[in-house]
């Protein structure tokens, strides 16, 4: 025989009518609930706020930290082959020697960092003015010592073409930059980050 679905809620029904619901209406139940509701939700968005300020000062940190080995990295490859181009200009534009001698004692200088930034997103934090003056000095230098081997230059004209780029490049682009990294070593500091120094490790090149 079914049972009617009234004799199963019959209990329920008498247990609810006969429960106290004084509380239900009193204003400071209704209060305190709201209260913990806007508490919760206030919670929740300070929680957040923290969160995101963690996260874009984690973002930043990362982002000073790459642009400082990117930079360290850039101005160790320049100052490389700053050196490897003055020891050419001594020891061979300084002497009358056959364009194929010149060929044979190109300097061959290194731009692993240089090319290697091309693929990294970091390399456009890097304020145009160091870019450019690097690009330039490299086209200019490449220039001169394919000119003394061709002998379109001759070796003293070379020479002294590529002593000026020397001396402008000591002077102005390699203070600057590295003037810009210390800069970047003061804002880590200030989050309690301080970079490695590696200027021992090549014989301490400045």
């Amino acid at each position: 025989m079914p049972i009617k679905f009234s004799v199963l809620t019959r209990p329920l029904k008498e247990k609810i009518r006969n429960s106290d619901h004084t509380e239900l209406k009193s204003s400071g139940f209704w209060i305190g609930h709201l209260l913990m509701i806007l508490a919760t939700i206030i919670g929740v968005y300070l929680a957040a706020q923290a969160g995101l300020k963690q996260a874009i000062l984690f973002d930043e940190i990362t982002s000073l930290q790459q642009g400082h080995h990117v930079r360290s990295a850039l101005i160790d490859e320049l100052q490389d082959n700053i050196q490897l181009l003055t020891a050419y200009k001594e020891n061979y534009l300084s002497k009358q020697i056959s364009g194929q001698e010149l060929q044979q004692n190109n300097p061959d200088l290194s731009f692993y960092i240089w090319t290697s930034m091309q693929q990294s997103p970091v390399t456009l934090e890097i304020p145009g003015y160091f870019l450019n003056g690097i690009q330039r000095f490299y086209r200019n230098v490449n220039d001169i010592i394919g000119k003394a081997e061709q002998r379109t230059y001759a070796a003293s004209h070379a020479r002294k073409l590529l002593d000026e780029q020397l001396q402008q490049v000591n002077s102005t682009l390699l203070p600057q930059l590295k003037k810009n990294i210390s800069e970047l070593e003061q804002r880590l500091l200030q989050h309690n980050i301080r970079m490695p120094d590696y200027s021992g490790v090549n014989g301490g090149q400045q």
